[in-house]
């Protein structure tokens, strides 16, 4: 078995983790957008108020659930990228 306490496996995964953030932060920010700019166009500025207050948690959320996963596949794509490689086996020869 690999080790998994592996200096590479610990730079993809906080690799995976930073970029997982990033992109789970992006898509909180891009839903709350669009549910706040629904809301106000629909109605008036008290609900979209109302929508903001109500789903500005959706960026810490997907912040989380993206550095969550994030984390696994860069430890994953590490493992895998270790483990995929065959092992050299050097045999020693008999003389004759």
């Amino acid at each position: 078995m690999a080790n998994p306490f592996k200096w590479e496996h610990l730079l993809y995964g906080l690799a995976g983790l930073a970029i997982g953030a990033l992109l789970g932060y992006f898509i909180g920010v891009f839903l709350m957008a669009i549910t706040v700019s629904s809301a106000s166009f629909m109605a008036n500025a008290t609900l979209a108020q109302f929508f903001g207050y109500r789903f500005s948690d959706f960026p810490l959320i997907f912040t989380f659930l993206g550095a969550t996963i994030g984390l696994f596949i860069g430890l994953i794509y590490s493992h895998e990228k270790d483990s995929g490689q065959p092992q050299v086996i050097v045999v020693p020869q008999q003389q004759k």
